[in-house]
């Protein structure tokens, strides 16, 4: 039994490029790749060799993008007669980060074997190359599968036997911000107050945290629990539409730079901060990531 690719991909198959934020941590679902149907009593297991294990095999079929290029294997198994496993089907993972906005990739730079005295190598988006299916600019292609072949016009015209096809799947880069913050000069300050699920807190602990991350007066992180801020109720207590609303409940004199509550009437995060250099303070809605330099 031969595992099916998407799109009648049988066999081996080639390069998916992903373009990704990588610190978004960028992820593929390898089984939206699968088009066949198991045979009966079989089912679809992903490795990461290509002599498939208990040891090799996936968890979770969704796996991070990184800029080294990982590779995976899909196969067919049946635990009938002890087990047994199809031929496999090779995926390559890569992922990009987004110092520029790419919308396009060069398959014209991918690694591929000598060509031929006298042939050229084509990219094609259909396995047999048919008439109209030459990729126009393999240069700069755009999302889609493209297989390569040699070809020689010299008699008559002779194509070799099609490669491995490149899956091409750029994704929006993110604009948001993942800079250190801005030094100003001085003295670099240690975090010394921190929230951690993650296990690793403490002078005594190998990653130094939160001490590692420089200027906080607050450092929080984990991978499964949410920072919940107080919610508020905004109301336009000057009944003026055009100043910004204030939380319900908190007095003016109260109100200080820098501090944070969810607005429940506007659905927003919200700080209380200067737009101006410090000349007026008002409550302002933080709902874009980005580098505000």
């Amino acid at each position: 039994m031969m595992i099916e690719i998407k799109r009648n991909i049988k066999g081996l198959f080639g390069v998916m490029m992903l373009a990704g934020f990588l610190a978004n941590g960028q992820t593929v679902d390898l089984s939206t790749h699968i088009a066949g149907t198991p045979p009966t009593n079989a089912v679809v297991q992903w490795h990461t060799s290509a002599t498939p294990s208990s040891g090799t095999l996936l968890s979770s079929t969704i796996v991070t993008a990184t800029p080294t290029s990982t590779h995976y294997w899909a196969f067919y198994y049946s635990s009938n007669n002890g087990g047994c496993y199809s031929p496999g089907a090779k995926v390559t993972v890569i992922g990009n980060d987004c110092t520029v906005s790419e919308t396009t990739v060069d398959l014209t730079a991918l690694p591929h074997s000598a060509v031929p005295t006298g042939a050229d190598l084509v990219w094609y988006t259909t396995p047999t190359h048919d008439p109209g299916t030459e990729a126009a600019n393999p240069a700069a292609a755009e999302n889609g599968i493209y297989w390569p072949v040699f070809y020689s016009s010299s008699n008559g015209g002779c194509f070799s036997p099609v490669g491995d096809p490149v899956i091409i799947e750029l994704t929006t880069c993110s604009s948001a911000c993942y800079k250190p913050g801005v030094l100003t000069g001085g003295s670099i300050l240690d975090s010394r107050a921190g929230i951690t699920s993650l296990s690793r807190a403490g002078s005594d602990d190998p990653d130094n945290w939160p001490m590692v991350r420089k200027g906080g007066w607050l450092v929080l992180e984990s991978k499964t629990k949410a920072f919940v801020p107080n919610r508020v109720a905004f109301s336009d207590a000057d009944n003026n539409p055009a100043t910004p609303d204030v939380p319900a409940g908190i007095n003016a004199s109260n109100f200080v730079e820098g501090m944070i509550v969810y607005d429940t009437t506007n659905q927003c995060l919200k700080i209380y901060t200067s737009t101006d250099g410090g000349n007026t303070y008002a409550w302002y809605c933080i709902g874009t990531q980005t580098c505000p330099d």
